[in-house]
């Protein structure tokens, strides 16, 4: 827990632990908390357990009611409205649509409309990932007429005024040519690539530059309107206001979005990974980036969802107590930071491995990432690991509830991929549920070396993996890296083979990176909505 080193930090120590211990009381069905502060709710509206109820024409309404501060969140969301569902040659058309819907809309253009929303204090946002449409809007309570009449003109009747369209897509462009110079993001965009091949969730959501001079205004008009009446839709709304209030500003201002119109085409299964391939892709600076990963078959609602869960913050995804950062960081220091990341999507999922090293060490780093992903598909996990982690993550589970929009954003996931309305009622005891047989199920489903893609970035290829790891001597150095560079490394086992770099022009990087710094350990999400890097 990150608190602030200021004069107030025992105040700000006091309210935290009151929240968290008040979240306690809450999934034992007692209170609840909301905006991060101690709080009392509504006895019918509980976080865990909402008001709910839907409109006479098919879209689904939660309420999450909280009196502590005066204000709300308000959390759209619908089906088919991600890049999955971009046309070929018309990549990052969902992105750009999300962007223009909350540029402007109604009868004023841009100015009058970003005005608008200054003068009330709101702020309106709008999203698409790969699966889905996503829209916010977060207002104080006295201003909620306003915020859902502004909310209904960006879903109901964005503008996507040509003049707009020309300044952000000038914007969206120089992005595109700057990401070109992150690592990161190159490697990300290059695994989802060979992940996923040529099935949707494969190409970049936001398009390439060639992608987007293409396209037009008509194109944003056209999926706006395919997509944002489709069945499905969720409306969850997370504040100060009553179920009386919601339903009477919901048929005022959100009638149209009622799931009668539009239409959501069924994105095909996404195939899983069988072989694994690896790609090197030239860049400059003194560290080689790492990105492993996999298509898992392991869409939202999966019956392994909560041994996934378990078996990740084990693996790479519990920070400092995962296997990944013991051995790679805290050993060897071959690295700031490295996590592992399951992501689960309408029609498949995803496992992200993410590391960076310097390129000296890369195959050492690789070697290590190679013997703890088999060794937990091989063994399993220990007893008392299962049940450090069981302790970790329903302990941490209090903090994914503590603040209005983590709330609203939660039940519209739930409500979007019909996982239950118990979800969160019987969350902790599904995690306490989990087995050490269940996790070695679902590593061993998992986790198959072999069909894992690498992709790299950095001066120069990884060297021949370092397999198996030797132990590092009293200084935290092994013998591979002590070595001299006239020495061969120890040969590889088999993995997956060699894809020859591609004849697109070599990403720019800069001079030279510096190692990201670690970042502080985050509780795992309770859901996540979808797979973006």
């Amino acid at each position: 827990m990150n608190l602030p080193m200021t004069g107030s930090m025992g105040l700000d120590h006091r309210r935290r632990w009151a929240a968290l211990l008040l979240v306690g009381a809450l999934l034992a069905g007692c209170a609840a908390p909301g905006g991060g502060e101690v709080e009392e709710a509504s006895a019918a509206c509980l976080p865990t357990r909402p008001c709910h109820f839907v409109t006479p024409h098919g879209m689904k309404v939660v309420l999450v009611e909280s009196r502590a501060n005066p204000m709300a969140v308000i959390s759209y969301g619908v089906p088919g409205g991600g890049s999955a569902f971009d046309p070929p040659g018309k990549e990052g058309m969902a992105y750009l649509t999300a962007q223009m819907m909350a540029e402007a809309a109604g009868d004023r253009p841009y100015r009058a409309f970003q005005e608008r929303q200054a003068f009330y204090g709101l702020e309106i946002k709008v999203s698409a990932g790969r699966d889905d449409l996503r829209a916010s809007v977060q207002s104080l309570s006295e201003h909620l007429e306003e915020a859902f009449a502004l909310f209904s003109d960006v879903l109901l009747r964005p503008r996507f005024d040509e003049s707009d369209w020309e300044r952000i897509k000038r914007i969206h462009l120089a992005g595109l040519l700057k990401e070109k110079e992150q690592p990161e993001h190159v490697a990300s965009l290059a695994l989802f690539k060979r992940v996923f091949s040529r099935h949707a969730y494969g190409h970049a959501p936001k398009g390439t530059p060639e992608s987007v001079k293409g396209l037009t205004v008509g194109d944003f008009r056209s999926f706006h309107q395919q997509v944002v009446r489709a069945p499905g839709a969720v409306l969850s709304v997370a504040g100060d206001l009553s179920l009386q209030q919601l339903k009477a500003l919901t048929a005022r201002h959100l009638e149209g979005l009622s799931g009668s119109k539009g239409s959501v085409v069924a994105v095909p299964a996404a195939p899983v990974s069988k072989k694994g391939i690896r790609e090197h892709i030239p860049g400059e600076g003194s560290q080689t980036v790492f990105r492993l990963g996999l298509s898992t078959g392991m869409a939202h609602g999966d019956p392994d969802a909560f041994p996934s869960l378990v078996m990740n913050h084990l693996l790479g995804g519990g920070g400092f107590s995962s296997r990944l950062t013991q051995e790679l960081r805290t050993k060897r220091g071959l690295t700031y930071g490295v996590y592992t990341r399951p992501s689960p999507l309408r029609a498949g999922g995803v496992l992200v491995v993410a590391t960076s090293t310097k390129t000296a060490t890369a195959g050492e780093a690789l070697g290590l990432m190679r013997w703890e992903i088999e060794r937990m598909a091989r063994e399993g996990v220990t007893a008392e690991e299962l049940e450090d982690c069981k302790r970790e993550l329903t302990g941490s589970f209090p903090l994914e509830l503590d603040g209005l929009a983590k709330l609203a954003g939660l039940w519209t996931n739930v409500m979007l991929y019909d996982l239950g309305e118990d979800y969160l009622s019987t969350w902790k005891d599904k995690v306490m549920a989990v087995t050490q047989a269940d996790v070695l199920r679902v590593a061993q489903r998992v986790l198959r070396w072999n069909s894992f893609h690498v992709v790299s970035v950095g001066k120069e290829g990884p060297a021949a993996e370092v397999y198996p790891p030797e132990e590092p001597d009293d200084a935290g150095e092994t013998s591979a890296q002590a070595k001299s560079p006239g020495k061969k490394s120890p040969k590889p086992g088999p993995g997956p083979k060699i894809a020859k770099p591609a004849p697109s022009p070599q990403p720019k990087a800069a001079a030279l990176l510096k190692p990201p710094a670690p970042a502080p350990k985050k509780s795992p999400k309770a859901i996540r909505a979808d797979a973006d890097e």
